[in-house]
Order: structure tokens, then C-alpha cells, then sequence
């Protein structure tokens, strides 16, 4: 019930804030327990139907939270220099951070800069993307372009943890000693602080919109996506008719059919492929209609790598693909243009089946271990695979086996 009353919570904050949020509005918990629905979970719905392209929601846009919002917050508390690496993605983060772990109590000593303590509260506090992986449950993705991808998002943002830590350490805060003193204790703790600081790296890129909703250009230099508490609790649902707008200084949100009451409100994130879902959600749609297959190659000539999609619904490769494999062979010894162009083809066929034959082998090495894997915790809590991370795993792999 803990979780239900955090949501009752954010409600009454954002109507505190001036915020549209019906009374009629309530969360309620689906109950719904498997990671390939997601419509599991807490969801909101409404006690009074609602009519098509009615105004659902409007945040007003001193509750939204922005990177450039944040950083001068902080900066209200530390003094950054010129030649400080920290951006202002950093400082959305960090103000995440903060509100998990500083007590609400010391929180409200520091006035006017941390406003979002009822939305953190909210928040999940476990996370199912792979950046929060086991490495047992990491390595079921062996031979897909998510593990490659979940790996590299981790170790940036562990990168970010220990450059923000090491910032932190180094600056004087201008706040109460309580303040200080339950910081210092987090740092001290590197496990502990590396955690929050993926966890709210995973809020932040798995809630956040365009700016361009919360009244902000897009093309400003110190803005980049931002979250809004309420609207980013809704639930995805592929196709939804939804409109996300700014209106009269705020964020607003409508439907664009009729909803009966007691239903579920579901947002519409756009066409994702389930390794988008995974990656950035924590979460997968059975047969996947917007699937598609990431594809990664190395360029001979210079050292860089190019992603390609191969989209389920197209049944050959991406001809951009095929162009640059075609740029990578080496150029036929023949006077006649076309014989020239054929050749290179072929090449570039032959290239692309051999990289296909080796993936796959590799692919199918694992996906044995993913068919015989069974759900575990190693005693200490620090390795296993969880059965609602294996039935993802799972729903994603078939997907990709049926390329």
C-alpha cells in the first residue's frame, strides 16, 4: 500500500502546484505481474468517462523538472567552474539523486531548491532495464545488439557516478551540515551511490519527453529532454490516440477517442522496436510488430562503426547496408563499369553472409542456455536471473530468431 499512497501523494502535490489532475483520476494497481505486458503494474485510470479530445491533464511548467532547471538549483549550493566537465544531463540526474538520498526532512532546510520531493517518492525504485542487470541475466543477451548496447549505457553512466562523486568531493556545499553530512555518508558508500545514480539515470531516460511539450526549444544549448510528474505515469499502449501539446504555460495531454469510465489511460510512446522497449523501459509486447534488427559494422578504411535497421516488416536487408558493404570491398580489376558493379555485389553478398552465419552461430550458442535457463539468487543477492528479467530475455530473443 506503500506504493498507493506515493501516488495519492504526487496527486495532491500537483493540484497543490495549480496542476489540471481530476479528482476523477486515480492509480490503481493492475496486478498484472509479468515484464512482457506493459500495462502491468500501477496504471491511472478515471471514475468519469472521458470525452475524445478532452483535456486529460495540464502540468504547469514550474513543476516540470529540465536539465537547465536543475542546474541552476544547484548551482544556489555549489560554485561551478568554467572548466568543470559536468553537464547539464548531470544535474538533472544529480537532483534525482539527492531527493532519494537525502532525508525530506534536510531537504526542507535547503528552500526553494529541492521541489519534487512528493514525484521521487513515487518513483519506482527498482528498475528492469538491462543497465540493472545481473551479469548471469546480461549474459543471456549474448549474441544480440542489446548486449552490446546495455553494457556500453552502463558503463557511462558508472562513469558519470564516480566523475559526479569525485566532483562533489571536491567542492564546498552551501548547505546545512545535516545536508553535508548524509551526502557524505552516500559517497562513502561507492556501491551505494553508483546504484542511485544508475537508478536515476534510468528514471531520467525512461520518462522523459521533448521539451518542446514543457514550453522549451528544442535547439537550446542547455536544454534536453525533461520529465513531467503525472504525465509520465501513464502506461504505454501501442497505437493510442493521444495528443501531447503546451497550452497556457502548460504541459497538456488529451485523448483524441472516447474512453469509458473505470478504464485504464494509456500514453503512446510511438513505434518501438522491442529492443528499444527493453533498453530504455524495462518492458517487451509479445510478437513485437515494430521489431527490428540492429545491425553493427565496422568501417575497414577509417576506425569507426555503423548501425544499420533491418525492419520486420521489410523482408530484405537495408540497401544502405549493402551500399557500405559494397564500399568496403576492395575495387574489382576489370575495365567495364558494370561487370565493375556486379562484382562489388557479390562481394558485398559475400560479406553479409558471412557475418550473418557468424552471428547466428553465436546467437543460437546462447539461446540454448536461454531455453534451459531456470529463474535463481545467489546467496549474497549479487548474481541470478530473476523470472520476470528470463520471461523478457526470452519474448525479446524470439524476436530476433525470427529474422
Amino acid at each position: 500500500m506503500a506504493e498507493e499512497a506515493a501516488y495519492v501523494e504526487l496527486a495532491e502535490w500537483l493540484r497543490e502546484q495549480g496542476a489540471l489532475f481530476p479528482e476523477s483520476l486515480y492509480f490503481m494497481n493492475g496486478k498484472v505481474s509479468t515484464h512482457i505486458d506493459p500495462n502491468r503494474g500501477f496504471g491511472l485510470y478515471s471514475h468519469k468517462s472521458i470525452e475524445a479530445n478532452s483535456r486529460v491533464m495540464a502540468i504547469p511548467q514550474s513543476c516540470i523538472i529540465s536539465p537547465s532547471t536543475c542546474r541552476t538549483s544547484l548551482q544556489s549550493l555549489y560554485q561551478l567552474c568554467e572548466n568543470d566537465q559536468i553537464t547539464s544531463r548531470d544535474f538533472l540526474v544529480l537532483y534525482l539523486v539527492l531527493h532519494r538520498m537525502i532525508d525530506p526532512l534536510v531537504l526542507a532546510q535547503v528552500p526553494g531548491v529541492f521541489k519534487h520531493v512528493a514525484y521521487v517518492h513515487s518513483l519506482p525504485k527498482d528498475i528492469a532495464t538491462p543497465i540493472h542487470y545481473y551479469a548471469s541475466e546480461l549474459d543471456l543477451l549474448t549474441g544480440t545488439s542489446l548486449h552490446a548496447a546495455a553494457k556500453t549505457r552502463r558503463t557511462n553512466a558508472e562513469s558519470s557516478a564516480e566523475r559526479m562523486a569525485a566532483w562533489l568531493s571536491d567542492n564546498q556545499c552551501k548547505a546545512p551540515d545535516a545536508f553535508s553530512t548524509q551526502l557524505n555518508a552516500g559517497l562513502s558508500d561507492r556501491k551505494k551511490w553508483t546504484d542511485c545514480w544508475l537508478w536515476a539515470t534510468s528514471i531520467y531516460t525512461s520518462r522523459s519527453f521533448p521539451p518542446s511539450i514543457a514550453g522549451w526549444a528544442d535547439t537550446a544549448e542547455s536544454t534536453g529532454p525533461v520529465l513531467i510528474p503525472g504525465l509520465d505515469c501513464l502506461n504505454h499502449r501501442r497505437g493510442e490516440p493521444v495528443d501531447w501539446y503546451f497550452s497556457d504555460e502548460c504541459a497538456c495531454f488529451s485523448r483524441r477517442s472516447h474512453l469509458e469510465s473505470a478504464s485504464q489511460i494509456f500514453n503512446n510512446y510511438g513505434a518501438k522496436s522491442n529492443e528499444e522497449l527493453l533498453l530504455l523501459y524495462g518492458f517487451v509486447e509479445p510478437n513485437g510488430p515494430d521489431d527490428m534488427l540492429t545491425i553493427t559494422l565496422r568501417n575497414t578504411n577509417a576506425d569507426y562503426t555503423k548501425q544499420f535497421y533491418w525492419y520486420k516488416s521489410s523482408a530484405a536487408p537495408p540497401a544502405e547496408m549493402i551500399s557500405f558493404l559494397e564500399s568496403q570491398v576492395a575495387e574489382p580489376k576489370v575495365d567495364r563499369a558494370d561487370i565493375a558493379s556486379l562484382l562489388r555485389q557479390a562481394e558485398a553478398c559475400e560479406a553479409m553472409e558471412e557475418f550473418f552465419d557468424t552471428s547466428i552461430t553465436i546467437f543460437n550458442r546462447v539461446q540454448y542456455e536461454v531455453d534451459d535457463a531456470l529463474p535463481w539468487i545467489s546467496d549474497d543477492g549479487c548474481d541470478g536471473v530473476r523470472d520476470h528479467v528470463l520471461e523478457s530475455i526470452r519474448v525479446y530473443r524470439e524476436g530476433m530468431d525470427s529474422y
